[in-house]
């Protein structure tokens, strides 16, 4: 396992601000200061760990990324002090080498209703990160949740 390669040069910390997509409240978006640090653990991990906040209240998000496979297949493990239970949300998708970037898709639990997926997408430019995730609803209705950007700070 390694790094995803098109995340390999991401290591550092960074700054940035965030928003927070709520499409069933007024208003619908939530603007917040964010910081994120990337780094290489365990021999191949990416650990990706960010900050944020909501209506005052202080959150914290942790994403472990590594290539599963030679053929560019990647798995990851994500938690949100905000957006998730007690639990972790697994994912799994690909890292795109030419365009900078690595995107999973990993499902949750909504009863009564059937399950939801989690679309996760990290891109490096540089000196440019962004981590954008999408709320994916049973019928495949894709929502913009989250879009942190950042630029790095060391």
């Amino acid at each position: 396992m390694s790094v995803p390669g098109s995340l390999a040069g991401a290591g550092g910390d960074w700054t940035g601000e965030g928003t927070l997509y709520l499409p069933w409240r007024t208003p619908s978006e939530f603007t917040y200061a964010s910081t994120a640090s990337v780094r290489p653990v365990a021999k191949g991990f990416l650990r990706v760990d960010y900050t944020w906040s909501h209506e005052g209240e202080p959150h914290e998000g942790l994403l472990l990324l590594t290539d599963a496979r030679q053929d560019g297949a990647v798995s990851a493990v994500w938690m949100d002090s905000w957006h998730q239970s007690q639990s972790f949300l697994l994912s799994a998708g690909r890292g795109d080498e030419a365009g900078g970037s690595v995107a999973v898709l990993g499902s949750y639990p909504a009863p009564p209703d059937p399950d939801w997926q989690w679309r996760t997408v990290v891109t490096f430019e540089g000196n440019r990160l962004e981590l954008t995730m999408y709320n994916i609803s049973p019928g495949g209705e894709e929502m913009l949740a989250v879009r942190n950007r950042y630029e790095r700070r060391s």
